[in-house]
């Protein structure tokens, strides 16, 4: 799988991610350092996309990362709202009654998989759904929790954004 990664890539070196606890406040995403965020690099519709339309500030004149896969990798495919809640359910957030939305344990996550692949139909299912979302997430996405092991190589830059 190729991947696109706009932004700061370390200076081009590959750090491993440390996926934190949901801690207090729980989140719809993983949280962490170095944790490496791209979209497939055929995407009809990535974060360089989204960028362009919502936020331009956001990727303006940064850099386009390519991002090759060794073909090892473990990713958990989102494709519908069951792909999310059958992770969820694997991996539940521990809450009380009060809370509406429902959490990943993201930490857990991370353990098992090396990364989580929300394909477009799983972003346009997951959205705005409830009580689990990936609101926030806004379009077809890869997370990477591994990049050690199952990146085989990053070429440099592939451009600049404008």
């Amino acid at each position: 799988m190729e991947l696109m990664h706009v932004g700061e890539l370390n200076g081009g070196k590959l750090l491993e991610p440390i996926v934190e606890k949901n801690g207090f406040r729980p989140l719809g995403k993983p949280n962490g350092k170095h944790i490496l965020w791209c979209s497939p690099l055929n995407s009809v519709y990535g974060w360089i996309d989204w960028c362009k339309e919502e936020m331009p500030s956001w990727a303006e004149g940064k850099l386009i990362w390519k991002i090759v896969l060794n073909g090892s990798q473990k990713l958990y495919k989102i494709n519908n709202y069951e792909d999310l809640a059958d992770l969820a359910g694997k991996f539940p957030f521990a809450q009380d009654d009060t809370v509406v939305r429902e959490f990943i344990f993201w930490q857990d996550v991370a353990r098992e998989y090396d990364g989580i692949w929300l394909t477009p139909e799983g972003a346009e299912f997951t959205r705005f759904s409830l009580p689990l979302t990936l609101y926030g997430w806004d379009c077809e996405t890869v997370v990477l929790f591994k990049c050690r092991e199952i990146i085989a190589r990053v070429e440099s830059f592939v451009g600049k954004t404008r």
